[in-house]
Formats: structure tokens, C-alpha cells, sequence
């Protein structure tokens, strides 16, 4: 697809291929941290939702019922309670604990970094064979300098030879 007919083209390629990958890395990264953060959340509502249940039960109930509720079922009460705070921390202040609202965003992020996928493929493939030719070039002159080298060196026995 790129017309790159010599290593002058080339670097100047790289150069244009970098902050195109730089760009495309750096909001992937973005959007990755978005998921993995609401992931966690998601998580942290997943141990809090069996005690959800428990905790709406007791506050529909008054009096002596609620009572003997609160108490037959205590430790799941707590659970609640902990498992919310631990929920709570996580967010921002005036957040609210929304795990649908969650499940929709997290959706919706690895859609859009799915739908990255094939530009970001193409210009790590890209950057990847420009790199692989510009380190074969180098290594290739590397190689003619050293037979060159080896050329202009005489042996030793060659230069007896001549003295004799």
C-alpha cells in the first residue's frame, strides 16, 4: 500500500507511523483502564448482591418483626454493610451504585475497542516491517564493513612471505 522506494522514504514513513501508534496506544490504554475499572465495580456489586436481598427485606419490616429479622439474620446484614462500604469507596462521592448502567458503559468500551482493532493492527504491522528493514539495513552494512575490513587486513604469514 505505501509506495517506499528508498531508505529516506522510509524514515520519513516511521516518523509519520510513530505518533499515529502513539496516539492509537495511548487511547487503547485509556479505554482498557475504563473497562478494568468497571470491571472491578462490577465485581465488587457481584459480593454485595446476594446481601442485597437481606438488607431490603429488613427495611421493609417494622417494629418486633424487624427486630427478630435483623437478628435471625445478622451476618448477612453485615456482609451488606461491608460489602457496600468497600462499594462505596470505590466511587466518587456523589456517585450511585448503578451495575446495569455499568454492564451497559463496559459494553459500549469494548465495542469501541474492538472497533479499533484493524487500524491499530495495521499501523503496528507497518511500524513493526519498517523497523524490521531499517534493522536489516543497518545490519547489512554492519556486514559489508566487516568483509571490508577483512579484505584490506593481510595475514601475517602473507607479509613474511613478501619480506623474504
Amino acid at each position: 500500500s505505501n509506495q517506499i522506494e528508498s531508505f529516506e522514504q522510509l524514515q520519513g514513513f516511521m516518523e509519520q507511523c510513530v505518533p499515529a501508534y502513539e496516539k492509537l496506544a495511548q487511547e487503547r490504554q485509556g479505554i482498557a483502564e475504563q473497562i478494568a475499572r468497571l470491571e472491578q465495580l462490577l465485581y465488587a456489586y457481584s459480593e454485595l448482591q446476594p446481601y442485597v436481598e437481606y438488607h431490603k427485606t429488613s427495611n421493609s419490616m417494622k417494629g418486633f418483626a424487624k427486630r427478630n429479622y435483623d437478628k435471625a439474620h445478622q451476618t448477612e446484614l453485615e456482609m451488606y454493610d461491608s460489602y457496600r462500604a468497600d462499594l462505596k469507596r470505590m466511587l466518587a462521592t456523589d456517585d450511585k451504585i448503578t451495575p446495569k448502567k455499568w454492564t451497559e458503559q463496559k459494553a459500549r468500551l469494548e465495542a469501541k475497542l474492538q472497533a479499533s482493532n484493524p487500524g491499530y493492527a495495521k499501523v503496528v504491522t507497518e511500524l513493526a516491517s519498517a523497523e524490521v528493514i531499517e534493522h536489516n539495513r543497518k545490519m547489512y552494512a554492519l556486514t559489508r564493513e566487516a568483509e571490508q575490513r577483512q579484505r584490506n587486513r593481510v595475514p601475517k604469514h602473507k607479509k613474511n612471505e613478501q619480506s623474504l
